[in-house]
């Protein structure tokens, strides 16, 4: 799959208004499974009728956090190669909303979350290091999956990069093995990718201009991803 961090940085910054660019862009890297030896699961469980079922990612390992060329080793549940430790991130998005002949499509709300701990900081091992709401997500017949959502970052993580904890937005950009063809249901394996958030975004009275925003990410990610 192809990596698409800078292009998703582009599009959130040009939708966050120009008083949120002093917060940093933070990159979380999504680790591959030769890295690991495991690459944790995407699957979603219904029969392709919209409210049935939410898209799920669970145990999907996350190595670090980088703010250019600025990382920090992320520390958590999952035993890797040589006994390395990743944290762990977990997802359920909002129920199944449709689909064509290359996607599926998944409603707001549910939550994401990365658990781990960061030794640097003193963070300790199953600290929440991020947790947020889904504007919206999809999956391509492509490999990949992606969406946006609103999330708070673990304050001592998020001073660390002069930022507050509050008022962050992020993409879901990952690489998974074989959906198959939707709207049947299917569980694939993660091969790698990124979550990516800017923060801080605008506060609540701003905050449906930019969900609205989020989701034409996932359609310009969707069109750069088929071109």
């Amino acid at each position: 799959m192809k990596r698409l961090p800078l292009f998703i940085a582009s599009l959130i910054l040009l939708l966050v208004p120009a008083a949120a660019l002093a917060g940093p862009i933070m990159d979380f890297t999504v680790v591959p499974p030769a890295a690991n030896g495991t690459g944790g699961s995407v699957s979603y469980g219904g029969t392709g009728v919209p409210g049935d079922a939410p898209l799920v990612g669970t145990a999907i390992p996350i190595t670090d956090v980088c703010v250019g060329i600025n990382c920090l080793t992320i520390t958590g549940s999952t035993t890797g190669l040589g006994g390395s430790i990743y944290g762990d991130l977990e997802f359920t998005t909002g129920n199944f909303t449709g689909s064509t002949a290359s996607e599926w499509d998944f409603g707001g709300g549910g939550t994401i979350t990365l658990t781990g701990g960061v030794p640097f900081l003193g963070i300790p091992n199953g600290t929440v290091l991020m947790s947020g709401t889904w504007v919206g997500a999809f999956v391509l017949t492509s490999d990949t999956v992606g969406g946006g959502y609103f999330d708070t970052k673990n304050a001592t993580l998020a001073s660390f990069f002069g930022a507050p904890a509050t008022n962050w937005t992020g993409a879901l950009n990952l690489g998974i093995q074989n959906p198959g063809v939707p709207p049947a249901g299917f569980t694939s394996t993660v091969s790698g990718g990124d979550v990516l958030n800017v923060g801080p975004v605008p506060e609540p009275a701003s905050m449906t201009l930019l969900g609205t925003g989020l989701l034409g990410i996932a359609g310009l990610i969707r069109r750069k991803i088929l071109a």
